[in-house]
């Protein structure tokens, strides 16, 4: 039976096991349960951290490997940010890790507002397959403000040229605070030949916020 996309958009990602985090260590995680592959290769998957979903002011938990952008739905690989307090996260059986939401030219899913261009706030120089933490912001910051009940998730503009995806733990929006951080990297589909690099300008266009009600799920607090 195909999958549908409603069926797999704000999905949620499980842990099958029990297992220890440690800090400064990657973890890999077969995803037995809880996680359906693409819908198809037009589909891009952004995955949001629990601490992302809940909405922290100051990134605290497990980022996700942009690996699941591969769409194979098998295997991804977490470890604690950078941001977070702790040195060890225990994640229990059957508790939530990620929700990750797949983003085509199609409109799909939950309720959205119009999407937000998002700009890099400074000089950037990105190489192919090694993410880098850069800072970007909405290029209309008046727009740009979350709701409580809304999540903003950044996708790229594109999914096939050399322009980078970015994947979140993001900082909410909020008027008081509205810088993002993203990990940046290329798109995997990129045909990009400059000797492995690219340079964003101060000011470029790399993505769009989408402002998207959430499901009440059984968060793994932190």
């Amino acid at each position: 039976m195909p999958v549908e996309r409603a069926d797999t958009y704000g999905l949620m990602l499980v842990s099958p096991k029990m297992m220890t985090l440690t800090r400064g260590e990657w973890h890999s995680l077969s995803l037995d349960i809880g996680f359906t592959p693409c819908y198809d290769r037009a589909d891009v998957p952004i995955v949001a951290s629990v601490s992302s979903i809940l909405g922290l002011v100051v990134l605290k938990g497990i980022y996700v490997h942009p690996s699941i952008h591969q769409c194979d739905g098998t295997i991804i690989r977490i470890h604690i940010t950078n941001h977070s307090r702790c040195e060890e996260i225990v994640v229990n059986a059957g508790r939530a890790i990620a929700q990750v939401f797949f983003i085509s030219s199609n409109e799909i899913g939950l309720e959205t507002r119009v999407p937000e261009h998002v700009i890099v706030t400074n000089d950037t120089v990105l190489a192919k397959d090694l993410p880098s933490l850069v800072i970007v912001e909405p290029a209309n910051r008046d727009r740009a403000v979350c709701r409580p009940d809304e999540m903003p998730i950044l996708h790229p503009l594109s999914s096939t040229n050399t322009l980078p995806f970015l994947v979140v733990p993001l900082e909410r929006i909020t008027k008081q605070h509205r810088d993002i951080f993203g990990m940046v990297g290329f798109n995997k589909n990129s045909q990009d030949n400059n000797n492995g690099t690219t340079y964003l300008k101060k000011g470029s266009l790399v993505a769009c916020i989408r402002f998207t009600r959430l499901a009440n799920v059984d968060y793994l607090w932190l």
